[in-house]
């Protein structure tokens, strides 16, 4: 997770971790050992989820799908990278 000099609150959500912008939430992290399909929730304490941050599943190798919901207009830099097991990512239109 990366460190913003305090202007930006984290939390956790599930297996999820998060940065509350304000207004809306970014996904920073993600359980390294989680295992099978992800669904991304659209909103967590009543923000919607807007953006997915870089590096957010870094290494969790054992996820097999992603559901992103229409609320995630952003996918940071290697937001999947070494997701080895990822055979499919859902994204609406």
């Amino acid at each position: 997770m990366i460190c913003m000099a305090g202007t930006l609150d984290a939390g956790q959500f599930g297996d999820f971790t998060y940065i509350d912008n304000g207004s809306s939430v970014t996904i920073t992290d993600y359980t390294e050992d989680a295992i099978g399909a992800v669904v991304i929730p659209s909103s967590i304490d009543g923000m919607p989820v807007v953006s997915i941050g870089d590096f957010a599943f870094l290494f969790c190798d054992q996820i097999t799908s992603v559901s992103i919901p229409s609320t995630v207009t952003k996918l940071g830099e290697l937001a999947f990278a070494h997701c080895s097991s990822l055979v499919s990512i859902n994204i609406p239109i």
